[in-house]
């Protein structure tokens, strides 16, 4: 039992997007303070097996373990987010009107 419970320990930081619509230096002083970091920032203890941490270094090639599992996890959200539309695409697929015409198309783009 004590063997399979070894690992290696990870904190996770999560990060909102709220402040994406306000500029760099507002930006910058919104997320040094306190209140931010205690609303905005969860950290997060996992053991994870220290087989997975390198494999997952060694594929993402992170400067070091916090750096490597953001890559391994946006990586993993996109190709999740990409997995549900093509199953709502199958379930609904994209249908053009009668009317589509890709030379009216390019000629509105081109003006």
């Amino acid at each position: 039992m004590q063997a399979q419970l070894r690992g290696t320990s990870v904190r996770l930081f999560r990060y909102t997007t709220c402040l994406q619509n306000q500029s760099y230096t507002k930006k910058l002083r919104l997320t040094n303070t306190k209140e931010y970091r205690i609303f905005y920032r969860m950290k997060v203890t996992a053991i994870l097996p220290d087989d997975l941490i390198t494999e997952v270094q060694k594929y993402t090639e992170g400067k070091n373990i916090t750096d490597s599992l953001q890559k391994a996890l946006s990586e993993w959200v996109k190709l999740a987010k990409v997995k549900k539309l093509n199953e709502k695409l199958r379930k609904q697929p994209l249908h053009f009107s009668s009317e589509f015409n890709a030379e009216k198309i390019r000629r509105i783009n081109r003006t």
